[in-house]
């Protein structure tokens, strides 16, 4: 993605260009798996150049009216989104042509996001065809690459498995990982999904997704397997009970076309592993059963099945709490969520950057700014007065805590008290 990053940066000239089967093929079988395997250089008719130049980049999308042009049941709908980005190459006025290279075809793989779609369709004419050029191109490709990298985790996952999104407080690794969960099972919401999206799918699908959070004294018997005492009139009766983790997985054991997702959120809060025990081999070798120490319905075999994902969180602030030791971190893949102000408004932004300078000027030396500068959700709000509130109850106690802590030296603490809006 970094590549990526590089080609398509906020200087250059986007233009959005809005296709119909017509462009492309004469053959209505065929436009999925042409779109599809689109590469190398393309050229196409255009209708309106829109001052588009050599150069530029084109954000290739379906036209609404593609539907209407798929008539037979070989041929899935062409839903509205990004299909290819490409870079103009030539430009053949007389002929109306234009040839680009393609940078990256996404052709059913990017989620399909509300502000991508509505960023794109603002920028576009009513049931216009040809080039328009992009009105909010910062915007556009925060968006973009934040849905490719849940693209890109979503396959990571798919080999591995296991996934920890680690970063300091605030930087929304659970609700990054809920979209990822969510992606799995074939919501592919994109990255500026509404909470209240989110919370309506995870419930919609709470028997796919389950979502618990680690503290420092949950134990095995809390997670995998363990005993439970259980009144039977005056008697007491002591039972081997599946908990969250052996649950889930017999539920994908026993429905191998679905995939299951457990999110741990703050999973490096409690002793891994003390926690997960023998289960340490079975991240590892998926399908193959192990032993717990508790027998129940007459076996002892636990198997994690390749339908199971997990999905962890990480404060790398919270130095109160244990590391992941190398057994366990081996099978796990890692990906850093760090603070982005460019989300923010001007005001929030502000006061951001005043808190950044601290951190700068302030942190102590063995400490990386990246694992402990508060993140962006601190400064998310509705109105400014809920920003003060913000400051004053939640990013100073905050701030000083970790001035207690060492992460700061001792001098920040009056810039601290002292901040303003």
């Amino acid at each position: 993605m970094n590549e990526l990053k590089n080609i398509l940066t906020e200087d250059k000239n986007y233009f959005i260009y809005v296709i119909t089967p017509q462009n492309y093929s004469d053959d209505e079988k065929k436009v999925n798996e042409e779109l599809k395997n689109l590469n190398g250089n393309i050229t196409w008719r255009y209708n309106n150049l829109a001052g588009a130049k050599i150069g530029d980049i084109l954000i290739v999308k379906c036209g609404k009216d593609n539907r209407k042009c798929i008539k037979n049941n070989e041929c899935e709908k062409l839903e509205p989104g990004i299909y290819i980005i490409g870079e103009i190459e030539e430009i053949d006025e007389k002929n109306e042509q234009i040839t680009f290279k393609v940078i990256q075809n996404f052709y059913g793989n990017l989620p399909k996001d509300d502000e991508i779609l509505k960023i794109i369709n603002n920028s576009c004419a009513p049931r216009g065809r040809g080039l328009f050029k992009l009105k909010d191109n910062k915007r556009f490709l925060e968006l973009l690459f934040e849905n490719i990298k849940i693209n890109i985790l979503s396959n990571l996952l798919k080999k591995n498995y296991q996934l920890i999104l680690q970063g300091p407080p605030g930087t929304g690794k659970t609700r990054f990982a809920k979209i990822l969960a969510l992606s799995l099972i074939g919501e592919t919401i994109g990255a500026s999904a509404s909470n209240d999206k989110i919370k309506n799918l995870l419930k919609e699908h709470n028997d796919q997704i389950k979502l618990i959070q680690f503290h420092p004294s949950y134990s095995y018997e809390d997670f995998v397997r363990g005993i439970v005492v259980k009144g039977e009139g005056e008697k007491l009766k002591y039972v081997v009970e599946d908990k969250i983790l052996a649950e889930i997985a017999k539920e994908a054991l026993d429905n191998p076309d679905k995939n299951y997702i457990l999110i741990i959120d703050e999973i490096n809060r409690a002793n891994l592993s003390s926690v997960l025990g023998e289960l340490i081999y079975a991240l590892e070798y998926r399908d193959e059963p192990v032993n717990s120490m508790y027998e129940k319905d007459s076996s002892r075999e636990i198997i994690l099945p390749k339908n199971l994902y997990i999905i962890g969180t990480m404060n790398t602030a919270d130095r109160s709490i244990g590391h992941i030791d190398y057994a366990i971190r081996r099978r796990f893949v890692f990906e850093s969520l760090y603070p982005n102000k460019n989300i923010l408004n001007e005001t929030s932004k502000n006061l951001f950057e005043k808190i950044e300078e601290i951190f700068d000027k302030y942190i102590a030396p063995e400490f990386n700014k990246d694992d402990v500068l508060i993140g962006h959700s601190y400064f998310i709000t509705e109105s400014s007065e809920d920003l003060k509130e913000n400051l004053e109850y939640k990013i100073k106690p905050l701030l000083i805590e970790y001035v207690r802590d060492g992460i700061l030296k001792p001098e920040a603490e009056n810039i601290i008290k002292n901040l303003t809006i």
